[in-house]
């Protein structure tokens, strides 16, 4: 006898046909089309890649990609507002070639990017702007030599990798002015004017040799050099973090700072300023908190470290050889805090050395309004009370006092 049918197996079975059959009825989907077009190659025709756009006419416009063919000199088209090349967002490649102007260089209306493939592509500009763009957006130059002229972005965000901005003569902000610039292997030097203008983070660079301030603005530094700027080094920053950098030699005070600021320097060399090492303002300001870790604030021509009020907090550093006090806090605001502590193997000692110190001045390497906490482990050699007046007296902290 023959066995009897699973009939349940045997329904289920039926459905599953069901299915599949109302599935090969469907349209395909966009996986389906790829199976198809890896199947069968050809079937769907590829769209064809835009090509670039060769830029070899004074004032040309484009979107897109671009590229120089070869040098391209607009140095003759002197009228007010001429623009060399206009992208309406895109790249332009120099591919090593110079775009000589004698306004603007390139002008971006959307974000762009002007890159140099091979590096070393040059954009010189007798006028006033080398690279400029609409207000918001974002520029990136890579691998690029800007000679003269500016690199400007209002409201917006400018982006600067392995290039060199030097020469610029004549603007009435800096070299680069945006709401944000990034600096990344780069190196910004013998300009004319300050180097930057905008929140900046600076990495592996250097800011130097500028006719002004080199950093005007909030600032994060890192593995970098600031130096022999012909005044402040970073100027009236409400903010700013240093990290294994260097800022010396500069025409008036490494690191400026502003009302209730907030700076930590690690691991860093703060020396050879022609006034301090790090300041407050012109004005009276409340300089909020200063934290100096492993850090070396030497040979600065005024105080090493000079602040109104709040706290400066000292650890594994050296301040010494600074021409009037190591570490000074005036307070000027009754009743603000007055904290300096001096925390590890910090040293702060061989201050006041100017020859009015001790004649018509009082020095010291702590000068505070309220008495500095020393750790055993930290050593200096004299203080003095701000308050106590000429020559005043000490706060019997310090090994000489």
């Amino acid at each position: 006898m023959s066995p009897m049918p699973n009939f349940h197996r045997l329904g289920r079975c039926m459905r599953d046909r069901g299915r599949l059959a109302d599935r090969l009825r469907r349209p395909l989907g966009a996986m389906g089309i790829l199976l198809v077009m890896a199947i069968l190659p050809g079937t769907i025709p590829a769209r064809a890649a835009a090509q670039p756009t060769e830029v070899n006419t004074c004032g040309q416009v484009f979107s897109g990609n671009g590229f120089l063919s070869g040098d391209l000199d607009c140095s003759a088209f002197t009228t007010p507002g001429f623009m060399s090349v206009k992208i309406l967002g895109g790249t332009l490649d120099l591919r090593g070639f110079t775009l000589t102007s004698a306004v603007i260089a390139v002008e971006c209306t959307k974000s762009c990017r002007v890159v140099s493939d091979p590096p070393g592509g040059t954009i010189a500009s007798g006028g006033s702007g080398t690279i400029t763009a609409v207000a918001g957006i974002k520029l990136r130059v890579s691998d690029v030599v800007i000679n003269n002229g500016i690199l400007s972005a209002s409201l917006g965000k400018i982006k600067i990798l392995d290039s060199t901005i030097t020469g610029i003569v004549t603007t009435p902000n800096g070299a680069i002015t945006a709401d944000k610039v990034t600096l990344i292997r780069s190196v910004v030097t013998g300009n004319s004017v300050p180097g930057i203008r905008g929140r900046a983070k600076i990495i592996d660079s250097e800011v130097s040799n500028n006719t002004g301030v080199g950093i005007d603005g909030r600032a994060t530094v890192k593995r970098s050099m600031i130096f022999g700027n012909s005044e402040d080094g970073i100027g009236l920053t409400n903010r700013v973090r240093v990290t294994d950098s260097s800022i010396t030699g500069n025409g008036r005070a490494g690191i400026v700072l502003s009302a209730s600021s907030k700076a930590k320097i690690l691991r860093s060399n703060i020396s050879g300023n022609a006034k301090q090492g790090i300041a407050k303002s012109a004005f009276p300001v409340q300089s909020g908190r200063v934290v100096v870790r492993e850090v070396t604030i030497t040979n600065n021509g005024a105080q090493g470290i000079l602040l109104d009020s709040g706290t400066v907090k000292l650890r594994d550093s050296t301040v010494t050889g600074n021409a009037l006090d190591g570490v000074s806090q005036i307070n000027t605001f009754a009743g603000a805090p007055c904290k300096l502590i001096l925390q590890g193997t910090t040293t702060v000692a061989g201050n006041g050395t100017d020859p009015s110190c001790g004649v018509s001045r009082t020095c010291a390497d702590l000068t505070s309004c309220d008495p500095p906490e020393v750790d055993p482990t930290s050593t200096c050699n004299t203080s003095y009370d701000v308050n106590s007046g000429f020559p005043g007296v000490s706060w019997g902290v310090c090994a000489l006092d």
